[in-house]
């Protein structure tokens, strides 16, 4: 997370939220539904990685 802080849910049968704020890293395995929020009163800046290899 680059800046801000807001929370991920899984769009899932769990139903668990993930809090998240500036400077974490937050690992989403691949095929993974989720939705991203901002809860924050700032802009919602982030980073993302991506992998093409499925070792």
């Amino acid at each position: 997370m680059v800046r801000a802080k807001g929370s991920l849910h899984p769009l899932t049968s769990i139903k668990k939220s993930t809090n998240f704020c500036q400077g974490d890293i937050i690992a989403v395995p691949a095929s993974f539904v989720h939705g991203c929020y901002n809860n924050g009163d700032r802009s919602l800046i982030t980073l993302l990685g991506t992998s093409s290899s499925t070792n």
